[in-house]
Formats: structure tokens, C-alpha cells, sequence
């Protein structure tokens, strides 16, 4: 149940910064201050961002193994991308999957760096 938690408090602070983060790089999109090539370096690195926390809030709660921990948790918010992805846009690729299977890396960094400031 503790771990549920965990990961649950995790997820959420994620979700909740990847809507603020979509949300800002939206209203920059919209009045033009930013361009579409700055605005996809920017969604990348925002999601990398977003990975690297989720990561890190994970491994700073569990006790070992803090790379399964972050894999465990870009693992979650992987299928719930997926999820969103198929439900709103109902365009699902292999170039997609790569992409997701990338931010994984991130969040595994962040379960090692959440053990280590323990």
C-alpha cells in the first residue's frame, strides 16, 4: 500500500506539471513569442524535465534499487500517455513508441539521483 502511494503522489505531481508545462507552451505557441521548431526542443525538454522528477520524487521514498524505481514510474506515466494518445488522437505510431521508450531513460535517472540524495 506504502508503495502505491508513492508512486500515486508521484504520478500526480507529474500529471500536474506536464498540464502546467502544455499549458504555458501553449500560450506561447498562440501569441507567437516562440516558433515551432523552438516549441517541439521545448516539448521535449519538458517532458525529459517531467520524467527526471517523477523519477527523482520516487527514489527519494523508496529504500533500494533506485533505477527500478524510476523505471517503474516512467513505466506508469508511459501507458498513461499511451492511454491519452489513443483515446484523443487516435494516431498511434512506432516513431511514437521510440519517442516514449526514449523518456524512460530520464526517469530512471531520476530514481538513481532520488537514492542517492537520500
Amino acid at each position: 500500500m506504502k508503495n502505491i502511494k508513492n508512486y500515486g503522489i508521484s504520478i500526480l505531481i507529474m500529471i500536474i506539471v506536464f498540464f502546467f508545462l502544455s499549458l504555458l507552451l501553449t500560450l506561447l505557441s498562440y501569441f507567437d513569442i516562440i516558433s515551432d521548431k523552438t516549441l517541439s526542443i521545448f516539448e521535449i525538454i519538458c517532458m525529459i524535465f517531467i520524467m527526471l522528477t517523477g523519477g527523482f520524487l520516487t527514489g527519494l521514498k523508496s529504500s533500494k534499487k533506485g533505477w527500478m524505481e524510476g523505471l517503474k514510474t516512467g513505466l506508469i506515466f508511459y501507458i498513461i500517455l499511451i492511454l491519452i494518445n489513443i483515446m484523443l488522437i487516435h494516431n498511434f505510431n512506432f516513431k511514437m513508441l521510440i519517442y516514449y521508450l526514449i523518456l524512460l531513460i530520464p526517469s530512471i535517472l531520476g530514481g538513481m539521483i532520488g537514492i542517492l540524495k537520500k
